[in-house]
């Protein structure tokens, strides 16, 4: 047929034959592209069981659009031979990689995951291939993976016998119990299948074979294969589990869906890579240093050997501090981030309750989410024993979480483990992992807080995911993003009314919505939702501190926003934000000794936020030590990803205080030009800083902004009447921005002035 037309189609070259057909390299005359045109055999042309088959083919093909399945143009018959058209691939079959003994173990889990992807699309449209086999895999010279020959597809329901003419043997390997059997197959046939090609490529053959086809299949249906690692040296413990699962007598025992063995590879490509990693940097070392290395590791573990065999053993260190680092988002999906993002805060949540252990905050560690560090220069930066990277793999309503428990120095691998759920379970889920790894790290836990590690409650998923959502966009702390964060928090509520976390969600975001807005119009809703959140759960944190801040920048009262802030700290000892905010309060209330322990302790468990240093340098200001206040500023600089109007402002009035005017300054320019104010007014510039105030009142700017920025620049240009009017203008218009009036070092020449008196008993600071 070489040099022949078909249709449209001038064939090239034979690239093949099998039992089912002839395969052809072709020119596409129409389209100008290579296609392979795959022919019926002369002898089966009249036979209607094989043309049946041939059809079924292309129509199982057609049906799925993937790149891991060999796209399918068309099929087309002239002149009695029938023909289909498909894309044309350059490499070879997966048989002729086995046959030629080419596959290392990290190249048979990528070829597996990829097989994965291609069988889950075809079983999302509810075709069963049935005749998975390392000649129907092809692999490009890419590395692309394409899954060939869908003609077994879509018969379903009906029996398969086993066909014979030379490819009894190979079609009767592959197939499961239940598929040698006759009866009716599902997904979990084409698992079985997977799991006999993986054996193949890891060991070189076959786990059952004979001779004799009902000798195979007696083997198939009675015997054990043997174990990979008898006829390979080096398989990993999690690749022959997965391939055994997925080679399981029974359907059931097998794995339930094709996504979630793809699932368990994931997580193993994923291990792969990292140790690639490591390998690849010690292999970039000179060959003469990296011998110096290898000698190196020889004769410390030699001086381990000797001192564990002379010495007796040491009782385990107890890890009492931790840092759970952003987990994975193993779905390939970007938008799938914030469940990924969220499952990492929600384990840093439930570590948080056990109080003999040091919780990283979620602030600190998503710094680290992309980072390109070394696992010991984070856990010395967040200055941790230990540290838990894992990954999270979601698929519809299934959850998969692999966690790994490693010691920071000298860096260690501890512990690892596998966790599946459903959506609904979720919660205990996280429960469970954040139990295990308790149990692994050896700190004192209280059973009071074994229970409080005990989830049975099963939240609706749909509600969980809103509730994730409302927390990724929480953190971004921009209005349009709070807007967003309250919207799913609303959703997640309505989805699931009894999710107290939810609840606790939607309170703080109508507060910090309020924050940013003037005037404030959420305080009935915000205080709804936090009340609601303690009815569900009085031992949420969460809930204590939304009520807590509803009463102290709503309510100014300070009484009651201080026993809450108190109670949150007493369930969730490591919540960072409970301490910041109860410090805040202290010192906000003229009590800023008392709040240093609290300002330090937020500091201890959010080592990389600038807020936490921030706030902590405004006590120092407000007890006079300026060295500390400095010195905490200047970490706060370092930590901000941007130049920062608070950092500025503060650390430029301490410069002012020592007479370092023009660090000031430098500081003030690149935050806000307004800052330059003081400035000026320090130099003895008065006249400039006037001038620029009236550009300031002049200024198109949010009104609460400006009315306080005037305040502080008359303030400190001994303009009380006009500072104080500004305040007065300030507090009618948002009251809420007005409660840090009284520790504001801008302000402080105003404190004994009868109208800034008066204001201060409106917000409940003076008597």
């Amino acid at each position: 047929m070489i040099g022949q037309t078909i249709s449209h189609y001038k064939i090239l070259e034979k690239l093949g034959e099998g039992g089912m057909g002839v395969v052809y390299k072709a020119q596409d005359t129409k389209l100008d592209r290579l296609v392979a045109l795959k022919f019926l055999p002369q002898h089966l042309l009249y036979d209607p069981t094989a043309k049946a088959r041939f059809i079924q083919e292309a129509k199982g093909a057609s049906a799925i659009n993937h790149p891991n399945i060999t796209t399918v143009y068309e099929i087309d018959e002239v002149e009695g031979k029938s023909f289909i058209a498909m894309e044309f691939i350059e490499g070879k079959s997966l048989k002729e990689f086995i046959e030629k003994k080419e596959l290392p173990i990290d190249k048979i889990i990528n070829i597996a995951l990829q097989i994965c992807e291609g069988l889950n699309k075809a079983h999302e449209k509810g075709i069963v291939h049935r005749d998975i086999k390392p000649a129907n895999v092809f692999v490009m010279t890419d590395g692309t993976v394409k899954i060939l020959d869908f003609g077994l597809a879509k018969l379903a329901g009906g029996q398969t016998r086993l066909t014979r003419a030379g490819s009894t043997l190979g079609t009767a390997a592959y197939m499961s119990p239940e598929q040698a059997r006759g009866e009716e197959v599902d997904a979990r046939t084409d698992i079985w299948s997977l799991g006999v090609v993986m054996y193949e490529m890891i060991t070189g053959q076959l786990p059952f074979k004979s001779e004799y086809e009902q000798a195979l299949i007696y083997s198939i249906l009675n015997e054990e294969p043997k174990p990979m690692a008898s006829v390979r040296s080096g398989v990993p413990l999690d690749l022959e589990q997965i391939v055994q699962r997925s080679m399981a007598k029974k359907p059931g025992d097998r794995y339930r869906a094709v996504d979630d063995m793809s699932a368990d590879l994931r997580i193993l490509w994923e291990s792969f890579k990292m140790t690639s990693a490591k390998l690849r940097a010690i292999k970039a070392v000179a060959p003469k240093t990296r011998r110096k290395v290898w000698y190196g590791i020889a004769a410390l573990l030699l001086i381990v050997a000797v001192v564990v065999f002379f010495f007796p053993k040491s009782q385990p260190q107890v890890m009492d501090s931790i840092a759970v680092l952003p987990l994975q988002n193993l779905s390939g999906d970007p938008n799938q981030e914030y469940f990924s993002d969220g499952m990492t805060e929600a384990l840093i949540t439930e570590l948080q309750k056990i109080k003999s252990l040091r919780v990283i905050s979620r602030t600190s560690v998503m710094r680290y989410k992309k980072a390109e560090k070394l696992l010991p220069e984070i856990a010395k930066e967040l200055d941790v024993k230990g540290v838990i990277e894992g990954a999270v793999l979601r698929s519809g309503d299934k959850v998969r979480v692999n966690v790994q428990l490693i010691q920071a120095s000298p860096e260690k691998h501890l512990w690892a483990s596998t966790f599946d759920t459903d959506m609904q379970d979720i919660l205990a889920l996280q429960s469970e992992v954040a139990r295990a790894i308790v149990q692994e790290i050896k700190v004192a836990v209280t059973p009071e807080e074994q229970m409080k590690m005990v989830s049975t409650y099963k939240v609706n998923p749909e509600a969980h995911e809103a509730y994730l959502k409302g927390l990724y966009f929480r953190s971004l702390q921009t209005r349009e993003d709070i807007e967003k964060a309250l919207s799913h928090f609303q959703q997640a509520v309505e989805k699931d009314p009894q999710y107290a976390s939810a609840w606790a969600g939607l309170s703080d975001a109508y507060l910090m919505m309020d924050l940013r807005q003037s005037p404030p119009k959420y305080r009935t809703q915000s205080l709804s939702a936090a009340e609601k959140t303690l009815q569900l759960d009085p031992t949420l944190a969460e809930g204590h501190v939304a009520l807590g801040l509803i009463r102290e920048c709503y309510d100014w009262n300070w009484t009651a926003a201080e026993q809450s802030f108190k109670r949150a700290v007493e369930l969730n000892p490591n919540n960072w934000f409970a301490h910041s905010e109860y410090g805040i309060l202290l010192q906000r209330t003229g009590r800023a000794g008392a709040a240093l322990p609290e300002l330090k302790r937020s500091v201890d468990l959010n080592p990389v936020y600038w807020g936490a240093y921030y706030r902590l340098a405004l006590a120092y200001v407000a007890i006079g030590d300026h060295r500390l206040a400095i010195e905490q500023l200047q970490k706060a600089s370092e930590l901000a990803v941007e130049s920062n109007l608070w950092i500025a402002s503060s650390l430029g009035w301490e410069y002012l205080q020592e007479g370092s005017y023009d660090r000031a300054r430098e500081l003030f320019k690149k935050a806000d030009p307004y800052l330059e104010i003081f400035a000026d007014a320090a130099q003895g510039n008065t006249q400039q800083a006037l001038t620029n105030i009236l550009r300031l009142e002049k200024a198109s700017i949010d009104p609460a902004q400006k009315s306080f920025r005037l305040a502080t620049a008359y303030a400190y240009l001994g303009k009380d009447e006009k500072a104080i009017s500004q305040l007065e203008s300030l507090y009618a218009f948002n009251p809420m921005v007005f409660i840090d009036i009284k520790v504001d070092p801008y302000l402080k020449t105003l404190h004994s002035h009868p109208r800034f008196v008066s204001l201060l008993k409106k917000i409940g600071l003076e008597k």
